[in-house]
């Protein structure tokens, strides 16, 4: 049996290795890789963050590519599907949820007739999407209990996969403290408060929260890294368009123009709305400086699955990849110097995946990660 698991491991916990510990069979992880889905640089390498997988349970990591982690929860959802169905290994995507067992059903609600004329209602009215389907819902079913982290992660993959009949789902219960929590309330803590610790140079605090090599892994001091200078210059000096960049609504240019010469903090509170959430500002600024258009990323998500990058493997999930390899006519990086044999959208593609690690790292990530580890 054959399962696939879409994550990032920022970083892997004991709630990660728990959902590893209950799935049977072989286990493929499509991880992103530098930059998160957040629209913030992971708090360790793609490659150091692979290794936490194979060393806690996994047999193959592949890297999700650029273009499909800096996009909202449908997309990114999209994006780590059609990896998967296109292995054409027809296994099991596995996630995890606040509410497994009521999820397909809470999933049918939100696609009912009564509900999207509400929702296309509060839309107009300036809410983003999160917030305008959260609204509808209530205004039907008198609460909103459900709408939590993970659920609405797992209601973008249960859509995605209607597109890939080949791919069976399974949903596991999500254990610990919750996603955002920023304390440690439970055994299992989350990523959000592990980061604060580290953030807050409280590393020692979470040692037991943590399995010991990614403990020992973790830096003792950490910072979110700033983008809004490199923003600055390029909206700002370059003066670049935003227009044909994914994630980009008409007014989002003209807003950010005005207060582009405004410190990083002041930029935020002024930009941040009901309709423009800071993670999806954060987004938008890393698809602008990365040039990730709509119609590349429209054109991607009909396309075959333009290569699989290897990030880490064990024995196991070297026959794993012949099997690919066997099945599927995608093209496998296992290092970084394959990338000049693709064409066109693939090698544009690749190069943002590059232009990601250097971003964040200041240096090209692959170059020292360049052979497939094992």
């Amino acid at each position: 049996m054959i399962n696939f698991i879409i994550a990032e491991y920022n970083p892997f916990h004991y709630g990660h290795q728990y959902q590893l510990n209950k799935i049977k069979g072989s286990k493929i992880i499509i991880l992103s890789g530098d930059i998160t889905q957040r629209g913030e640089a992971a708090i360790q390498g793609k490659y150091i963050r692979a290794q936490w997988a194979i060393k806690n349970g996994a047999d193959l990591v592949l890297e999700l590519p650029i273009m499909y982690t800096l996009q909202s929860a449908t997309n990114y959802a999209k994006g780590g599907v059609k990896l998967a169905a296109d292995t054409n290994l027809n296994g099991t995507l596995v996630f995890s949820a606040e509410n497994p067992e009521e999820l397909p059903k809470f999933y049918q609600e939100l696609n009912s007739r009564e509900l999207i004329p509400i929702y296309h209602q509060f839309r107009k009215e300036g809410y983003a999407h999160g917030h305008a389907l959260r609204k509808a819902y209530k205004c039907i079913h008198s609460r909103d209990v459900l709408f939590k982290s993970n659920n609405i992660l797992g209601l973008s993959y249960l859509e995605a996969l209607k597109d890939y009949p080949s791919l069976k789902y399974q949903i596991l219960q999500r254990i610990g403290d919750d996603y955002r929590n920023k304390q440690v309330e439970d055994a299992i803590a989350s990523a959000t408060a592990i980061r604060r610790f580290i953030a807050e140079d409280k590393k020692e605090s979470i040692e037991n929260f943590l399995p010991k090599n990614v403990y020992l892994d973790l830096p003792k001091k950490w910072k979110t890294k700033s983008f809004y200078p490199l923003l600055q210059y390029r909206l700002g000096i370059l003066q670049d368009s935003m227009v044909p960049i994914t994630g980009y609504e008409r007014g989002m240019e003209d807003l950010f123009r005005k207060n582009i010469e405004n410190t990083e903090e002041d930029f935020f509170n002024k930009t941040i709305s009901k309709r423009y959430t800071k993670v999806r500002i954060r987004r938008l600024i890393l698809n602008y400086l990365l040039d990730i258009t709509k119609k590349e990323l429209d054109q991607s998500l009909l396309d075959t699955s333009y290569y699989f990058k290897v990030l880490a493997s064990n024995h196991h999930g070297l026959d794993l990849l012949k099997e690919i390899k066997s099945h599927s006519s995608v093209p496998i990086i296992t290092n970084y110097r394959q990338f000049r044999e693709l064409k066109g959208r693939m090698r544009k593609s690749f190069i943002k995946d590059l232009s990601a690690s250097f971003l964040v790292h200041g240096k090209i990530e692959d170059y020292y990660g360049a052979k497939m580890q094992l």
